[in-house]
């Protein structure tokens, strides 16, 4: 049974006590971001209805497990997304897999088609899911956040939580079995940040090489539906900015979802690039409903991939260690899909037996 959650605010949004406590969460946040339902792909704005799902294996999701959805940006080979799907869908607590690939957005064919992702497939854990979701390729810009309120509309309440990974991010047994709790996880701590009602933002790093895209998706975010209300509530609406390269989320309350999606509608619709939009969407949702977020470490500089390559190497000295808990890049198209298939079966447990 899907639950509700309580209205506990905190950090600067003073204003939604009052009106938590007067009107109670579902009156508050119905009056101020609206009674859309969130169920069903035709509910979304255009940029995340032109997405198009293709069934390769029928699923069998029961609600107690996670939909993981896999952003790839390029399109590469289909044994290569066919070993990849494989690989997450052997974990207990997966049950259904999404490729999300992009398609051409100048007119060209695609390199292959679900038909051949399934002739691919072996093997692969009978009654799972697979689907293959096809998104106008973007270089993952806003794509990401697109393709994972599509994703969450498409699996409804048949799943416990959504899980979304950049194709080649490694996964430790450590936040694998955090899989199914209350808690969201996101990659490392973001940073926090102030948007203000006129537009401008307040904490983003002047060398950072996203912060002119950030502030103009912040600028256009302000004035969107979305965000109005809650400026409106507040001097100012605390956002987030940061890695965005893994995002776990609990879909057990309606409440929750259907905010989270019209966040997730809006960052879109205001073009809010990945890095300044999820870790937003995060930050808001954490201070609307006292979302409890655990924020993994994620390695990826190069003395702490040297982990990541010997668990490539085999090497079972260092596996002997504790290995960081999210590892990300590990490039598909350079250390080749047999090689990083073994690392993810050490990262996840899968090689020694884990379940």
């Amino acid at each position: 049974m899907r639950h509700r959650r309580g209205c506990s605010p905190r950090g600067g949004m003073s204003a939604w006590k009052h009106v938590c406590l007067g009107l109670g969460i579902g009156a508050a946040l119905g009056a101020l971001l609206g009674r859309r339902p969130w169920h069903g792909p035709k509910q979304a704005p255009a940029a995340v209805q032109s997405r198009v799902v293709t069934v390769v294996r029928r699923p069998r999701t029961t609600g107690n497990h996670t939909v993981v959805m896999g952003q790839f940006n390029t399109r590469l080979r289909s044994a290569t997304v066919a070993a990849w799907a494989s690989a997450w869908s052997r974990l207990r607590l997966v049950d259904d897999v999404f490729v999300a690939v992009p398609i051409s957005t100048t007119g060209a064919p695609a390199p292959w088609t679900p038909a051949d992702l399934e002739a691919d497939l072996s093997p692969y854990p009978a009654g799972k899911g697979l689907y293959v979701l096809t998104y106008p390729g973007d270089g993952g810009v806003i794509s990401p956040s697109a393709n994972l309120a599509f994703v969450i509309r498409t699996v409804g309440a048949a799943a416990r939580g959504v899980m979304y990974v950049h194709d080649d991010m490694l996964v430790a047994s450590s936040i694998i079995a955090r899989l199914g709790n209350d808690a969201w996880i996101t990659n490392n701590r973001r940073s926090t940040l102030r948007l203000y009602p006129n537009g401008s933002v307040v904490g983003l790093a002047p060398g950072w090489m996203h912060t002119p895209a950030c502030e103009a998706g912040f600028a256009r975010f302000a004035r969107s539906p979305t965000a109005k209300p809650l400026l409106n509530a507040s001097p100012f609406l605390v956002v987030g900015g940061g890695r965005a390269d893994f995002l776990y989320v609990t879909t057990t309350s309606d409440e929750q979802v259907r905010i989270l999606l019209r966040l997730l509608d809006g960052v879109v619709q205001a073009r809010l690039f990945l890095e300044c939009a999820l870790p937003s969407v995060v930050e808001i949702m954490e201070r609307l409903f006292d979302v409890p977020v655990y924020a993994a470490k994620l390695a990826q500089d190069p003395p702490q991939l040297k982990t990541v390559l010997d668990l490539i190497a085999g090497d079972s000295a260092r596996r002997a260690h504790p290995i960081p808990e999210l590892m990300h890049p590990i490039k598909l198209n350079m250390v080749g899909i047999l090689p990083w298939v073994a690392a993810f079966e050490a990262a996840t447990g899968l090689a020694d037996g884990a379940p």
